[in-house]
């Protein structure tokens, strides 16, 4: 019983502020020059641990390799 109960507050919630909220920062963009930068982070901060992992594991196999 107790699931249901909170089942019911949590989509009630969900469902009361679902129109409040945006759905992601890039579609409430205008034309003020600052979507290259935000796109620019955006690609730096997903490809930099990208990165960091393949040379990791590039040293981790060439050290275990010698």
């Amino acid at each position: 019983m107790r699931f249901f109960r909170n089942l019911f507050v949590n989509l009630s919630v969900i469902i009361g502020v679902s129109p409040l909220a945006e759905a992601c920062s890039v579609c409430g963009f205008g034309q003020d020059g600052s979507q290259g930068a935000f796109l620019g982070t955006t690609a730096f901060m997903t490809l930099m641990p990208l990165g960091f992992a393949g040379i990791s594991i590039y040293f981790i196999y060439h050290y275990l390799k010698n």
